[in-house]
């Protein structure tokens, strides 16, 4: 048997921890995310994808979860994976370009061209310097035959990033489809001069 001041005591502590459990899994949860900051930023990005499944697990409404998942798994070449939790990120906070980036960064590296021009559709108004972005949305376009859009995008990438050979023969690939042939002259010299090893 128990005494009733011992049984007393674990209902009062039984009644205070349920009134408190909205309140731990909320701070297991940040925990867990805490943790999966901490993996990515050893470069551990399974071992970051793990804590933020563990987070969302206990508290799914934490804020960030979703985006934090998605951009461990592109992080880790893993874009199928990220397609998911950046699609819920993008449902709960529409606003989130940089998610909807991600998402299109993700979707281009799966080769669905149509769903990643579609979320990069705004890059060239952002302002953005991020060359990647340009040259999957440049890509994406001439994949659709859409090249117009691919010449101006892709000599976006190439103008942020000039060394770059891979973005000078993606260019050269446009201005050819677009019948520009002298600049897809110039772009496939210049794409052999930057392959060649100096």
């Amino acid at each position: 048997n128990v005494p009733a001041t011992q049984a007393s005591l674990d209902q009062k502590t039984r009644s205070e921890l349920e009134a408190n459990e909205a309140q731990l899994t909320k701070i297991i949860s940040a925990l867990h995310n805490s943790l999966g900051l901490v993996q990515a930023g050893r470069q551990n990005l399974a071992g970051a994808a793990v804590e933020f499944r563990l987070a969302k697990r206990w508290n799914p409404q934490q804020v960030g979860l979703d985006y934090n998942l998605g951009l461990a798994y592109f992080r880790a070449g893993s874009y199928r994976e990220a397609l998911a939790p950046l699609e819920s990120e993008i449902k709960a906070n529409p606003a989130n370009t940089q998610a909807r980036w991600l998402l299109g960064l993700s979707y281009f590296k799966t080769q669905d061209y149509s769903k990643a021009a579609e979320l990069l559709h705004d890059v060239p108004s952002s302002g953005s310097t991020n060359v990647e972005l340009y040259y999957a949305l440049g890509k994406a376009l001439l994949q659709q035959g859409k090249f117009a859009g691919a010449v101006s995008n892709l000599e976006m990438a190439v103008k942020l990033d000039p060394e770059n050979a891979l973005f000078h023969y993606e260019l050269g690939r446009a201005y050819t489809a677009a019948g520009r042939r002298e600049d897809a002259k110039r772009e496939d010299e210049t794409f052999n001069r930057l392959k060649k090893p100096q």
